[in-house]
Formats: C-alpha cells, structure tokens, sequence
C-alpha cells in the first residue's frame, strides 16, 4: 500500500511515508493556521514544500527534512487557502480575504491577479489541459466548482449544488481527468464528476467519513 503524503494541522504538517507511518513533521513557529498545501516534487525525497499560512497572509517553504527555508510570498495576500502548481512552476493561491485567485511565479513575484469575484474560494486543482477548478464554498449561497482556462477566463460552472455540492472543500483528479470534489455543508461526502459533468456521489458518512 502506497501512503506517501502530508497532513495539515493547525501549526503542524505531518508527513507519512509508503508504509502510512510518519516519517517527520514540519513545525514552525511561523506557522499559525494552514489551510492549504502544494508541493514541488523531485527524485527520491527530495522535495519542496509550500504552505499557505492564513492568519498571517504568507506562503512558506520546507524542504524535505521539515526545514523551514523562510517565506516565499506575501505580496497581495489575504487569508491564503488553497495552492496548486501549473506544469511550468507557477504558483496558483486562492485569496479568501479578498476572493481573488494570484499567480506568482518562480520567485515568488505576483505575475497576475488570475481571477477575481469568487466566494470564498478555497482548493484549487489543474486538470490534464491545464484548466484551473476553483472551489467557492461561501455558506449556503455559492457552492460551486468553476473552471477557469490557462488565461484566467471562467469559462463555465462545473458543478453546483445541482450536483449535491453542499461548501465543497476539497478537489482532487485521478489520471483519468475525473474530479473528486469533498463537500462538509450537509455531512460530509465525496462526489466524483466526469469531464461531461456526470457526478455521482463516490463517499458519504456511510463510507466511515465523519465531520
């Protein structure tokens, strides 16, 4: 069983290696409320972690011992939530403060404000295409997932709460394009979408998942 992952807690992230033991976990004093997580992938463990810190409006880096390498944005942040890396290294940050989404490049300079007028957004996840989903999980008035183009234009509601979406908090692909989308409004659940927006409800309280 493969189980190499990290796990964001309120100041902590705990990482767990192929056999789901832990490995280490990244502390730091810096670190007051994660929200959201991405990481820069290389051979073996030789990663980079960034970390969306949301009470002081940074985004921090770690290496792969669980070394804190310091900030590596604040530029135009408010309440960060959640990150996702494009295939060319850019980071994507969803700003809940001001519902913007920013793009800051490799050294951590904003490049663009990507999007802006959502509700609360929150994960963030690129499909095959490089198409961006957006959580929005505004309490009970928004719960949608929009996807947006490589250029930042909303091209269209992906899913709703016709689909069952209910605060929609987590996204997530398989190697297939479908997307898995975690709701926690009316108990929590887990509903799989196809590309053709086919959804169907894949995990609820019946699965084991509690609030």
């Amino acid at each position: 069983m493969k189980c190499n992952k990290r796990i964001a807690g309120r100041r902590i992230v705990r990482k767990f290696h192929e056999r789901c033991e832990m490995k280490f976990v990244y502390r730091s004093s810096m670190i007051v409320l994660v929200l959201g997580l991405a990481l820069v992938a290389s051979t073996g463990w030789s990663d980079t972690l960034y970390v969306s810190n949301y009470s002081n409006n940074t985004i921090r880096k770690f290496d792969s011992s669980g070394t804190d390498l310091g900030i590596f944005a604040s530029s135009g942040l408010s309440n960060p939530t959640g990150l996702a890396f494009d295939t060319a290294g850019n980071l994507y940050v969803a700003n809940e403060g001001n519902n913007t989404i920013l793009k800051f490049n490799s050294s951590g300079t904003v490049s663009v404000v990507f999007a802006s007028g959502l509700s609360l957004p929150g994960a963030l996840a690129f499909d095959s295409s490089g198409n961006l989903y957006v959580a929005n999980r505004s309490i009970g008035s928004n719960n949608t997932v929009l996807k947006f183009n490589p250029s930042g234009t909303a091209s269209e509601v992906f899913a709703d709460s016709s689909d069952g979406l209910s605060i929609p908090y987590g996204l997530a692909f398989d190697s297939s394009d479908n997307l898995y989308v975690s709701t926690t409004g009316s108990g929590p659940s887990v509903h799989k979408f196809t590309g053709s927006h086919t959804g169907v409800l894949f995990a609820d309280t019946g699965n084991g998942l509690s609030q």
